[in-house]
């Protein structure tokens, strides 16, 4: 699925050495002036051998290291909203008498609803922080418009206008991230003890059978799969922020 990348490059040198089998077929003494040279670059082959192979085997660490976050970050928001979800229609299943124009019952639903857009937003916020449009401090007038509106294209309809353009113009970008995981805690906390209405009715009706007090143990497990994400965020942006030693890619 990379022959694209490795097509040219692989072209390039089959025609390499086609140019100078050619050379060497009509020309004799161009053979016999270029031994010595070989000679000398010969002793440089293993150390720079061994630096070429250092630099694709860490090459290939910190490519499967990227992909490994990246599934940790889709797998935590996965988590994320199925644990918010049931946390935020349990109580459905409790209450008894539960209707489905109770105002309590609507604030549930909108609030799960809200919750999965911010959950989907994140990846968007991290690939915007790791991957900035080259220039965009120096972007004026309609460039600056072209790369905000691909960026609100990226978002579509999860969020208001008025957060999509917090999280997405361009000189906020490197905040952006750190914005989303703020209102994803604020929102855990909302899902977490969303049922406490309804806790205290039942309480005050004797009906404590169905009283449910696990809001405590819910919001510490979606703050754990945030602080995840976190970690994840910061694993990949620990990769793309160093480089490999100057020692090992000088010589190459």
């Amino acid at each position: 699925r990379n022959m694209h990348l490795i097509a040219m490059p692989l072209l390039f040198s089959l025609l390499w050495g086609i140019f100078w089998c050619i050379l060497f077929q009509y020309d004799d003494s161009l053979r016999d002036a270029l031994e010595p040279i070989e000679d000398l670059v010969s002793q440089l082959l293993i150390p720079v051998s061994f630096l070429l192979v250092f630099r694709l085997g860490r090459a290939a660490i910190r490519f499967w290291d990227a992909r490994a976050a990246m599934g940790r970050l889709v797998e935590g928001c996965r988590v994320l909203s199925s644990s918010a979800f049931v946390q935020c229609y349990m109580m459905k299943g409790y209450d008894d008498s539960f209707d489905e124009n109770d105002i309590d019952a609507v604030e549930e639903d909108e609030l799960a609803d809200l919750f999965a857009c911010w959950v989907c937003v994140l990846p968007v916020a991290v690939k915007n922080f790791l991957r900035p449009i080259a220039g965009e401090g120096k972007l004026k007038g309609s460039e600056r418009r072209c790369a905000d509106g691909q960026r609100e294209a990226e978002i579509g309809s999860l969020l208001d206008a008025q957060d999509t353009i917090q999280i997405l113009h361009s000189e906020k970008t490197i905040y952006a991230p750190i914005l989303v995981l703020n209102q994803l805690r604020h929102l855990a906390y909302e899902i977490s003890f969303a049922d406490r209405r309804t806790t205290q009715r039942m309480e005050e009706e004797g009906d404590r059978e169905h009283v449910n007090n696990s809001g405590g143990a819910v919001y510490r497990q979606l703050n754990d799969e945030i602080d995840a994400l976190t970690g994840a965020w910061g694993a990949m942006e620990r990769i793309n922020s160093t480089p490999l030693p100057f020692a090992y890619v000088a010589h190459l």
